[in-house]
Order: structure tokens, then C-alpha cells, then sequence
């Protein structure tokens, strides 16, 4: 009889999935163009050329804003985008990015999981899909996602890693796909590594003092080699599909982020439009954050 009602509980979650699945891509199908979304399908394309012809071919792409990113999730957008019809270019890659964004939910369930149990998994994943921050960009949106989709599958895979340290065929795995997604949350975003500096600390916490996820056999020396092991993954791809570190691959990434660190640099929009008033993009209030996401958040 549990089992009975196990299997209708189990039938009823696969369908309000099926349901949520189905309005988001409809808005995903129906949705417009955002304003950059051509540039970065356009720069995908400009990186598989000159790839693919072994570097015979370098179309000049506006350089200046080329020069800000290793293009790794645009040029599979891009492919992807390829094996259907020009005509619905817009549409895939809008299915392409909604992929990644219901990634992004799942594995935060995941996560919620691991710190707490079912209930709250799937209540997580309910607040992350109908957060209108989040779902409104879902689709139409080829980096913010993206880097959501990186940050916290980075989070899931690195507890898993410290649960199964001592299980060499998992943590090759799970040190193969960390290097990667570093690789593409950097691509977009080239401090986006900064982003795990709270990640880091709760690792360190872990391993020495909470022992939450970390084995009771957890060995130091081979997690400083793992760590270069993923190190060398991610710096490998990142410096392939970043045409133009090529030709320093040493010099040019350092040279650049410790550039982007400068109070001098700006990249992106020149101003913002809050609550019905524009913004220089440097000048936006200090309370910006708050506003922004108090008229974006929903009433739970």
C-alpha cells in the first residue's frame, strides 16, 4: 500500500515538472532577443572559425570586447545552434540557455539535499523556478545563467568530492568536470573565480574543524595534487577558446585580469534603468541591490 501511494505521489511531481518544463519553454520559444544576444552568438562563431581552421582564420570581432572573454559556452551555444535551421537560430539558443538555467534548479536541489533533506530539495527548486529574477532571464540570457549554472554545480561536485576522496574513479571524475565548469564561469566572467572565495572557506572548515562532508580519511597531500590536476583542466580550456591570449598564454591572462581589477575599467552597458530612473552604470546608489531585488521578489 505505501508503495501504491509512493508511485502516485512519484507520477504527480513528474507531471507539475512536465507542466513547468512546458511553460518554460514555451517563454523560452516565444520570448525576444535580448540586446547582446547576436554579439555573443557572433563572437561563438568567430572562436569555432578560427579554431577549427587551426588559426589560419581570425575574423576581426570588435577586438576590444574580445579580448574580455574565452568565449567557451557561446561557441557551443553557437554549434548547437548549427544543426538546425538559420530561421530558428534564435529559438535553439534560447533552448540551449533554458537547459543550463533547469540545470542550474537541479542542482540546487541537489544541494539542499546534501545540507538538508528531500522536503526542503524540492521547495528549493520551486522558490529558484518561479523567482522572476531568475526565471525571466532563464532563456534569453547567455551569461548570468551561465554563471549560476557553474557556481553551483562547482559547490555540488566539490562535496561530492569530499565524501569520496578515498574512490579514485569518482574524484577523477569530479575533478574533470570542476576544471571544465571553472573554465566556462571564468569565460564569461574573468573574476568570476572570486566567486567561489566562500566556497573555499567552508572546504577549509571542513576538512579541519566541521568534518560535515570531508571522509574521516580525507588525505592533504592528495588533494594539493587534485588541485592542480583541476588547475591544468581549467587553465587548458579557458586559454583554448580565449583567441587572444594565444599569443601569450603566460603573460596575457594576468596581464588582463589584474587590468579588469583597476578602478579605470569598464566594460558593458554605460546605464542602467531602476524603478523608472536611469543611471549611470557607475554612479548607481548603494542601495541598488536591495531596491532591486525587493520589486523583483515574489511573496511567498
Amino acid at each position: 500500500m505505501k508503495n501504491f501511494f509512493n508511485n502516485i505521489n512519484k507520477k504527480k511531481e513528474n507531471l507539475i515538472i512536465f507542466l513547468l518544463f512546458s511553460f518554460a519553454s514555451y517563454c523560452a520559444l516565444t520570448i525576444g532577443s535580448s540586446w547582446d544576444e547576436d554579439f555573443h552568438l557572433n563572437q561563438g562563431k568567430v572562436i569555432l572559425d578560427y579554431l577549427f581552421s587551426f588559426g589560419n582564420i581570425d575574423t576581426e570581432l570588435d577586438v576590444d570586447h574580445r579580448k574580455n572573454y574565452s568565449a567557451i559556452y557561446w561557441s557551443i551555444s553557437y554549434l548547437i545552434t548549427k544543426i538546425f535551421p538559420l530561421k530558428y537560430e534564435l529559438q535553439i539558443s534560447h533552448m540551449v540557455n533554458l537547459l543550463f538555467s533547469l540545470s542550474t534548479i537541479f542542482g540546487l536541489s541537489k544541494i539542499s539535499k546534501e545540507f538538508f533533506n528531500k522536503k526542503v530539495a524540492k521547495l528549493s527548486f520551486l522558490i529558484l523556478f518561479f523567482y522572476p529574477v531568475f526565471f525571466g532571464h532563464m532563456a534569453m540570457n547567455p551569461k548570468d545563467t551561465i554563471l549560476a549554472f557553474s557556481h553551483i554545480w562547482i559547490s555540488y561536485l566539490i562535496i561530492r568530492y569530499l565524501k569520496h576522496q578515498n574512490n579514485s574513479q569518482k574524484k577523477q571524475k569530479y575533478i574533470f568536470l570542476i576544471g571544465i565548469l571553472s573554465a566556462i564561469g571564468t569565460g564569461i566572467q574573468m573574476v568570476f573565480i572570486g566567486s567561489l572565495l566562500p566556497i573555499i572557506i567552508f572546504v577549509i572548515l571542513d576538512i579541519n574543524y566541521l568534518k560535515i562532508f570531508s571522509t574521516s580519511k580525507f588525505n592533504f597531500k592528495k588533494f594539493f595534487l587534485d588541485l592542480i590536476k583541476c588547475f591544468l583542466i581549467f587553465y587548458s580550456i579557458l586559454i583554448l577558446f580565449w583567441v587572444d591570449a594565444h599569443d601569450n598564454i603566460i603573460i596575457f591572462p594576468f596581464k588582463y585580469l589584474f587590468g579588469t581589477l583597476s578602478s579605470d575599467y569598464w566594460t558593458g552597458w554605460s546605464y542602467n534603468l531602476l524603478n523608472g530612473e536611469y543611471y549611470y552604470s557607475d554612479q548607481i546608489p548603494k542601495i541598488y541591490l536591495f531596491i532591486n531585488f525587493f520589486f523583483k521578489s515574489p511573496e511567498y
